[in-house]
C-alpha cells in the first residue's frame, strides 16, 4: 500500500496565511490614509496632585479643640475688646492668655489639660489579642498532625477557676500557720511579780512607785540614793514610795 503525501496541502495552507497577512496590512494602511489609524498622542502636565485621607472619626482640624484654642488666644492678644457685648463664642468667656512654661509652648496641646489633636501623619492601629493561641487538638488529645511545624502552642495545661485559686491560697496559708498563734495569752504586765527586780528575791516590805512598779523598801531606797529614776522603766520617782499590801491586792486595785 502507498501513502499519499501531504506536501500539496501544507504548501496551500502557507499560501493562504500569506494572503491573509497581506490583506490585514492593506486594511491598516487604508485606515491610516482615511485617518482611522492608531497613531494617538497623549499629553499631560507631568504634575500629580497629592491627596490626603483623613479618618471620619476625627474632628475637622478647623473646628477641633486646638483650632478653638488658637482662635481664642489670637482674639485675646489682638486689640479687640471682648467685653463690648458682641458674642464671640462660649470659649471666650473667662479665657486668659496662655504663656509658655517649662513643659512646652502655650500653643502646644501637650501643655494643657483637655483633648488633643491627633497625629496627621501616622495613625495607630491597636489590637487586643485575647486568643490563647493553644493547639486545640494537642490540648484535648495529646496529638497534632502538624507536629513541630504547628504554629500554635502545644500545651495540655489548663487555667484554674476562681474558686480553685482561692482554695489553694487558703490551703497554703493554713499550712504556714501554727496553732499556737491563736492562743490568747495574758500580758506580762497583768502577771503579778513575785520577786523584786533589784535583788531578785521575794518582796520584803514591798513599796510601789507612781509608775506602778513594786520593789523592796530597802532596795528602792538604796536605788534612789544612786538614781532618782525608776529601776524598771527609768521614769522619775520624785522620791515617792507608797506601802503596798501585796502584789495581788495592788494589781486588783
Amino acid at each position: 500500500m502507498f501513502r499519499k503525501s501531504n506536501k500539496k496541502r501544507v504548501i496551500s495552507s502557507r499560501v493562504d496565511n500569506d494572503k491573509t497577512e497581506e490583506g490585514e496590512d492593506d486594511e491598516i494602511e487604508a485606515k491610516k490614509k482615511k485617518g482611522l489609524g492608531f497613531d494617538v498622542e497623549y499629553k499631560s502636565s507631568s504634575s500629580k496632585s497629592i491627596e490626603k485621607n483623613n479618618l471620619d472619626v476625627d474632628t475637622d482640624i478647623t473646628k477641633d479643640h486646638q483650632a478653638q484654642f488658637e482662635r481664642v488666644q489670637s482674639l485675646l492678644k489682638s486689640d479687640v475688646n471682648i467685653y463690648d457685648g458682641i458674642y464671640r463664642g462660649r470659649a471666650v468667656y473667662g479665657a486668659k492668655v496662655k504663656e509658655d512654661t517649662n513643659k512646652g509652648k502655650a500653643s502646644s496641646g501637650y501643655n494643657r489639660i483637655g483633648p488633643m489633636r491627633g497625629n496627621q501623619y501616622m495613625k495607630a492601629s491597636v489590637r487586643f489579642d485575647y486568643a490563647p493561641d493553644i493547639c486545640k487538638d494537642y490540648k484535648e488529645t495529646g496529638f497534632c498532625t502538624f507536629g513541630d511545624s504547628c504554629k500554635f502552642l502545644h500545651d495540655r495545661g489548663d487555667y484554674k477557676h476562681g474558686w480553685e485559686i482561692d482554695r489553694d491560697y487558703e490551703k497554703q496559708q493554713k499550712e504556714g500557720k501554727n496553732d499556737d498563734e491563736y492562743v490568747i495569752k495574758s500580758d506580762e504586765e497583768d502577771e503579778d511579780p513575785t520577786e523584786c527586780p533589784i535583788c531578785e528575791k521575794e518582796f520584803n516590805s514591798p513599796v510601789i512607785t507612781n509608775c506602778k512598779h513594786l520593789f523592796c523598801q530597802a532596795c528602792a531606797i538604796a536605788n534612789y540614793r544612786k538614781s532618782k529614776k525608776c529601776f524598771t522603766c527609768g521614769e522619775d520617782t520624785n522620791g515617792v514610795f507608797k506601802n503596798a499590801p501585796g502584789p495581788s491586792k495592788t494589781r486588783k486595785e
